[in-house]
């Protein structure tokens, strides 16, 4: 039995450019293409979802890019996903957006890896923070 120990990132200093690009987690969509979540800022990444949309955890986020069909528009792919909460049966539709190309359209952004821009931003649909349950979903 294997053991698996979750790690949740607590939002750094919203504006400081100089860590945006650290990569806290990367995910495999359905089609094989990894998609990272960067540490961001105040605009991109993870301190803009986990601050604005109440998504500290990232587990939502991960598990809506590992099993939604992307929509893809140029570089921006978007990956949509219905949770359910077990208990209430709320329901609540996960928008993640994200970015395949080492640059941001704007070109604001430069990942210096290489690597992808990731993940843009991730939001629950109709509401402007995310429910407390979805924000605690794990990975496994």
């Amino acid at each position: 039995m294997a053991a698996t120990i979750w790690t949740t990132f607590q939002p750094v200093d919203a504006d400081a450019q100089s860590n945006w690009s650290t990569i806290l987690w990367e995910q495999s969509d359905i089609n094989g293409i990894s998609i990272p979540i960067r540490q961001g800022d105040a605009r991109i990444g993870y301190n803009h979802f986990a601050q604005r949309h109440n998504l500290s955890s990232g587990g939502a986020v991960r598990q809506a890019i590992k099993v939604a069909k992307p929509i893809t528009t140029g570089a921006r792919v978007e990956y949509v996903t219905l949770f359910t909460h077990a208990n209430d049966h709320e329901q609540v539709y996960l928008r993640v957006i994200a970015q395949a190309a080492t640059t941001t359209d704007d070109r604001e952004y430069s990942s210096p890896d290489g690597k992808y821009i990731g993940v843009v931003t991730a939001y629950c649909d109709s509401m402007n923070k995310c429910p407390y349950w979805l924000s605690n979903l794990q990975l496994s």
